[in-house]
């Protein structure tokens, strides 16, 4: 049972000093050196956050590839504190403040001890402190950020221990502390690293930085933007990645530094020249260095890559790039990825150039004709036909475009001038108008009064001076619509006939006949509809047809006079019919005139009809009949009478 009882033991005290694949700790020499770092402080990108509190310590930490060797001893696993420290190996102890170096299980890795509190509201802000770590290409780097001291959080300490399995170099790295003041801890061994406390006397190395740090760990100046590196014996010298930095002069004439990742934010149109970039590479070893680029989105920005570039040279070095111009119209993003490779080394440095889209543009078309503003509206197709008072002319589109980058605001147009004698249609109109788009409205001539009208149409807006549309148009007096009476003889070819004129039916032989007919053309010549009255005689030895109602404009119709007397003897009289052309006298008149004969009496000779009546010619009359024979044949008696007395004698 004894027996037993000693095995176990051995058990538990073999399992609490193996700490990784060496059974017992190796002395390891680690030498001590400092420096500036060869770019300002970088805070970590991407860390897995642990989340701890007040005096928190993580859970056990075994990156997949994770192997460290750590005073004679290799390491696959770490906790990480929020008292500013990473304890190597598996086991775990309660978390110190105070410097204590052989508390828990030694082992400690302290850039700079401390009672910090990660749940302590950085300031008068909101935001709590971070611890994190990131584990890449062979590198376990741990970050302790923005997290305030427990007795004054107005200052949140920024640093980082970065461990390097390549050649088991430690190093400590200091930001500027958040907040703007400073840490100190004037206690031994702050910062340092220090071995397992199973061994006696613990090995225990501090930190040294000049006045900073003393040889004795005491960190009297916080080391802002500088190393402490651990370097142990019989390794290879860490080699010292190259360094870049990018430099631009802003409006006010002052030095900017972009920072890793960081964004720079330009209006549209300027230049990379007068920027005055300057990309510095370094090396604290001094190799010479080669600088690669790639820029994304150059279209015909005339951003030139190879000015970004420089072939190996010897550090340290300036380059000054000077082409291209951020003119995109809509706005870009450049991505600028840098790289300085020392041979053994790479170091990226990206950043990004944000260029603001254009200011918007405007420009104005009338029924697809460029208008420019101010531009006099006489002879184009802003000037109008002439308009009949009362009336309103074919709408005319005004075309508004933007042709900028950003959106252009217009304002409702407003007329001035003769305000009164255009209108406008508003329907398709927006005031905001999207780069590459257009809006429209409708303007139209409407005169209240004759003569000439201008008026401006102005565009307030947010890429200028207001834009002024001129318009002009002439305002007529309408030509009212009215009828217009027209009479012709016989047909729309014939003769016409005036208000009062006459139509002579000539001699009417009741032997021979009882009528005569004359046929009335009316038409309606005007631009309005034509009433027409029942044609009326004033006699009854003439008879009229019927006219229609009403005429259409250019519409005609005719009616027909008849003469049928009663009886022989001279018929003068007159045709009525009213009408509503105000232009002539109403009722309209006709004179009609006619004889009649009987079969006894011989007719004038020559007669006939016409406008102004009939009318009888020759200076003999005629007979006709017994009695007519009878006379001519003792005329004929008479002569030959006195052609024989003439013989005789």
């Amino acid at each position: 049972m004894r027996t037993l009882l000693c095995f176990a033991l051995l058990v538990v005290c073999g399992c609490l000093s193996a700490q990784g694949s060496i059974p017992a700790p190796v002395p390891v020499n680690y030498s001590v050196s400092s420096g500036a770092l060869s770019s300002t402080y970088v805070p970590l990108s991407g860390a897995t956050t642990l989340g701890l509190g007040y005096g928190g310590v993580s859970a056990l930490i075994s990156p997949t590839g994770f192997s460290f060797d750590y005073f004679g001893t290799n390491y696959t696993s770490f906790r990480i504190y929020a008292s500013g420290y990473v304890v190597m190996g598996s086991a775990s102890g309660t978390p110190s403040k105070p410097v204590n170096h052989a508390s828990a299980v030694g082992n400690f890795i302290s850039p700079l001890w401390g009672d910090y509190n990660p749940q302590a509201f950085l300031g008068t802000s909101s935001i709590w402190g971070e611890v994190g770590y990131t584990w890449s290409a062979g590198v376990l780097t741990v970050e302790w950020k923005d997290i305030p001291s427990n007795a004054n959080n107005m200052v949140g300490v920024r640093m980082q221990a970065v461990l390097n399995t390549g050649n088991d170099t430690i190093e400590f790295r200091y930001g500027q502390p958040s907040g703007g003041g400073a840490f100190t801890n004037t206690s031994a061994n702050a910062c340092a690293i220090s071995g397992p406390n199973t061994v006696n006397p613990q090995a225990v190395v501090p930190g040294s930085d000049g006045t900073n740090v003393s040889s004795t760990g005491q960190v009297n100046t916080y080391p802002r933007d500088r190393f402490i590196r651990f370097t142990p014996a019989g390794a290879v010298p860490a080699n010292n990645p190259p360094s870049i930095s990018v430099s631009y002069i802003d409006a006010s004439s002052t030095i900017v530094i972009i920072a890793n990742n960081g964004t720079l934010n330009v209006p549209h149109g300027t230049t990379v020249s007068g920027l005055f970039f300057a990309v510095r590479v370094g090396d604290t070893d001094l190799d010479n260095c080669t600088l690669s680029a790639t820029i994304s989105n150059v279209g015909s920005t005339g951003l030139v890559t190879s000015e970004w570039e420089s072939a190996s040279t010897l550090t340290p070095y300036q380059i000054f790039p000077s082409s291209g111009t951020f003119d995109t119209t809509t706005g870009a993003t450049h991505v600028f990825a840098l790289v300085a490779d020392d041979g053994t080394d790479t170091t990226p440095f990206t950043f990004t150039i944000v260029q603001a889209a254009s200011g918007p543009t405007i420009s104005v078309t009338a029924g697809g004709t460029a208008v420019t503003s101010g531009q006099a509206a006489a002879g184009t197709n802003r000037e109008f036909a002439n308009q009949d008072v009362g009336t309103s002319s074919a709408a005319l589109t005004i075309a508004i475009s933007n042709g900028g980058g950003s959106n252009l605001t217009v304002g409702t147009p407003t007329v001035g001038g003769a305000s009164t004698e255009f209108t406008l249609n508003m329907a398709g109109f927006s005031g905001t108008v999207a780069p590459g788009t257009s809006t429209s409205f409708d303007v139209a001539f409407a005169p209240t009064s004759a003569g000439a009208k201008v008026a401006q149409l102005t565009l307030t807006n947010n890429a200028g001076a207001d834009f002024i549309i001129e318009v002009m148009g002439t305002g007529t007096q309408p030509q009212v619509p009215a009828p217009l009476l027209v009479v012709r003889l016989g047909g729309a070819t014939g003769s016409y006939i005036l208000h009062g004129g006459s139509v002579d039916f000539g001699t009417l032989n009741l032997s021979q006949g009882t009528s005569v007919a004359r046929t009335i053309f009316v038409q309606n010549a005007g631009t309005a509809t034509l009433t027409l009255g029942t044609p009326a005689s004033s006699g009854a030895e003439f008879t009229c047809g019927t006219l229609p109602a009403t005429l259409a404009p250019n519409a005609s119709a005719t009616f027909v006079i008849t003469y049928q007397p009663a009886a022989a003897g001279s018929h003068n009289h007159s045709v009525t019919f009213s009408h509503n052309d105000s232009a002539v006298t109403n009722p309209f008149r006709i004179d009609v005139s006619a004889t009649a004969i009987s079969g006894t009496t011989p007719p004038p000779t020559g007669g006939g009809s016409g406008l102004s009546g009939g009318g009888g010619g020759g200076g003999c009359a005629s007979a006709t009949g017994a009695s007519g024979l009878l006379v001519m044949i003792l005329a004929l008696c008479a002569v030959m009478g006195v052609r024989t007395r003439r013989k005789r004698a």
